[in-house]
């Protein structure tokens, strides 16, 4: 139940922001028109130092609620490595739709910057090797020969930030993701190639988005070609 409700959160709060995307409205009104929370100051959920941090997000681990609450990283990145708030949310959409995760967005700062939680894994970094072996055994292929680029056996479905640091390697050797990007092949292209992608479209072409994808086919990931699982 817990996850429907993060589900839902981020998809209300990616359609707000889907709508107001041109429009000149700041991220916390579009937030709080959307539901989301404002949060006054850091010190509402941190007492301390980040625990870590990356390029995107600093880090904070709440062991009593066996989460991690991540802040995005300020001006120079204020939306991790999304062009803007809307595939921001849009990226933890399709996190928790396709892994069946339960990332929440437990609100905005006044400065814009969004708070999230994800479930902590237990684990450490696969080598290279051994994600690249997981990700071949279930049928993702490298995406135009690029190491951190990754799609479906159909090309349908784009995975980006495919590196060891996204990934936990947990005890019992199951390597799951905690961090990349998916975006359907449109999505990805639009952003990657805009000339290109609107010479071949036109440029009123709105790219498919990886949840329309998914609603297609019920969620059935096999519809990608994918030998085992997502």
């Amino acid at each position: 139940m817990r996850r429907e409700t993060s589900l839902a959160q981020l998809r209300t709060a990616t359609e707000a922001f889907t709508r107001d995307t041109g429009t000149g409205t700041s991220a916390v009104s579009t937030a709080q028109i959307a539901g989301v929370r404002l949060i006054g100051s850091l010190a509402e959920f941190a007492t301390r130092p980040p625990d870590t941090h990356g390029n995107e997000h600093d880090c904070w681990y709440a062991i009593d609620t066996g989460r991690v609450w991540k802040v995005t990283r300020g001006r120079h990145a204020l939306y991790g490595v999304s062009l803007n708030a809307t595939a921001y949310l849009r990226r933890w959409l399709h996190s928790n739709e396709f892994f069946e995760d339960d990332i929440r967005l437990e609100g905005i700062l006044a400065d814009g910057r969004f708070v999230i939680s994800q479930p902590f894994v237990l684990g450490e970094a696969p080598t290279t090797l051994e994600l690249h072996q997981s990700l071949h055994q279930k049928g993702w292929v490298q995406y135009r020969n690029s190491g951190t680029v990754w799609a479906s056996p159909d090309g349908r479905i784009v995975m980006s930030e495919v590196h060891n640091g996204n990934f936990i390697k947990q005890p019992d050797g199951t390597i799951s993701a905690i961090d990349v990007a998916l975006h359907s092949r449109e999505e990805w292209d639009s952003q990657l190639e805009p000339d290109e992608f609107a010479e071949a479209f036109g440029t009123g072409h709105m790219p498919q988005t990886l949840s329309e994808l998914l609603r297609q086919v019920d969620g059935d990931l096999s519809q990608f070609g994918f030998l085992i699982g997502g």
